[in-house]
């Protein structure tokens, strides 16, 4: 009997913190009890007070600017980016891969035979390719226009001055087709047609972001002897 009444007298030290908290919730509820009205006051004001941020509401949902560091190179960087592009969207292309039709007759299979094999008419790196290229490119630029539910738009006028970079993503079709037919400006040597960079006087472009299926001549190395794609992009 001495050592079970021993037992029943022992403090139970894991529960004497709850003791505690039991003790001080209910007071802490009888208080509530007793004054309500500042407990229902109180919140209902802050709730209100704060409902007033959305007024000054901005939402962050750049991967840039969440998961950099606030004065990284990355954000500076950038905004030197956003700075130029004029970009403060996220912008979409479309893409546009242009590739040779096959011959449709063996006289048209002759007269590309005059230049370039049989089993080469892929070759797009022809001169009156090159016109229709650069052709479409204009006319894409000067005369396309879009359709849309509020109206009809220019697409070089309307659309795509929104976006520095849609005026200036196929330049450099055109200054390498420019060079590239013309002795005059092969002969420049400020002009330099060498895969995969092409310097353009004081400009270096990057010439597979716009040509595909390339191979170069045998003979002189670098300089793109044959290729099978051009791609244009159009900023949106």
């Amino acid at each position: 009997m001495t050592t079970k009444n021993s037992s029943q007298n022992l403090i139970n030290p894991f529960g004497l913190l709850q003791d505690i908290l039991a003790k001080l919730f209910f007071r802490y509820g009888f208080f509530i009890a007793k004054h309500p009205r500042p407990f229902i006051i109180i919140p209902v004001l802050v709730t209100l007070l704060l409902m007033f941020g959305i007024l000054n509401l901005r939402i962050e949902d750049d991967l840039r600017l969440l998961y950099s560091p606030e004065h990284s190179m990355s954000r500076l960087e950038y905004q030197v980016h956003k700075e130029f592009s004029e970009d403060s969207v996220n912008s979409s292309y479309v893409a546009i891969a242009l590739e040779a039709a096959p011959p449709n007759s063996n006289l048209e299979l002759n007269d590309v035979s005059t230049t370039h094999s049989p089993v080469n008419w892929r070759n797009m790196l022809r001169h009156e390719i090159a016109l229709s290229i650069t052709g479409l490119q204009q006319f894409i630029m000067h005369n396309m226009t879009v359709d849309l539910p509020d109206g009809s738009y220019h697409f070089g006028n309307d659309i795509c001055t929104r976006n520095a970079l849609c005026t200036l993503s196929n330049v450099l079709v055109q200054l390498f087709f420019d060079a590239y037919f013309s002795e005059k400006l092969r002969k420049d040597p400020r002009i330099e047609l060498h895969w995969p960079i092409l310097k353009f006087f004081e400009n270096k472009m990057f010439m597979p972001t716009n040509f595909y299926g390339v191979e170069l001549n045998k003979t002189e190395g670098i300089l793109m002897d044959s290729m099978q794609l051009a791609q244009f992009k159009l900023f949106i």
